[in-house]
């Protein structure tokens, strides 16, 4: 499946909740989110510029693979695979088990919206300031930044880990 995303650096949280509302955006409560990445140890899922994330988010626990970051044009697109697992630990060990090792581990806290086709998420990792990624169509991503009364110029296409180091801090491991 494509995932087709943009992000917003630096915003005001409570701004964009007002705007989301207002817009009729259904809000979801916020959970801190855990997240760990794998690797075998020559790297190459990193080396292949891939990822194999596990990830809890509140109840709900989801394995993930994404494929190479595709800039087209102004979005970044992945194919990325994703299922949902019962148990965060159990699984972890399997991962462990078939050699795999941690080599990300990373809190954060979200906020999710859905509004029309669009997910909305606010993040907030520890250690830099509060963005948004939004994820749907191109075309629907563009009419919602709209909305939100921002330009397509004021995007990014970085990744979580990216935004990490355009901010100066330890992208592998973030906890509050």
């Amino acid at each position: 499946m494509k995932e087709i995303e943009l992000k917003i650096l630096n915003i005001n949280k409570n701004n964009i909740i007002k705007k989301l509302l207002k817009l009729g955006a259904k809000k979801f409560p916020q959970n801190l989110v855990i997240e760990r990445h794998f690797d075998f140890e020559d790297q190459r899922i990193k080396n292949n510029k891939q990822l194999f994330r596990l990830r809890k988010l509140g109840n709900k626990v989801e394995l993930a693979f994404k494929d190479k970051k595709i800039k087209e044009g102004n979005f970044r697109v992945h194919e990325e695979i994703e299922t949902t697992i019962q148990n965060f630990d159990n699984m972890e060990e399997i991962i462990k088990r078939l050699g795999l090792k941690c080599i990300k581990h990373r809190e954060k806290k979200r906020t999710h919206f859905i509004l029309n086709k669009v997910k909305i998420e606010i993040d907030k990792f520890p250690n830099i300031p509060t963005y948004i990624e939004i994820e749907g169509s191109k075309k629907e991503i563009e009419k919602t930044i709209k909305l939100l009364g921002f330009r397509l110029d004021q995007t990014t296409t970085m990744t979580a880990t990216e935004v990490l180091k355009y901010y100066g801090v330890n992208e592998n491991y973030q906890k509050f």
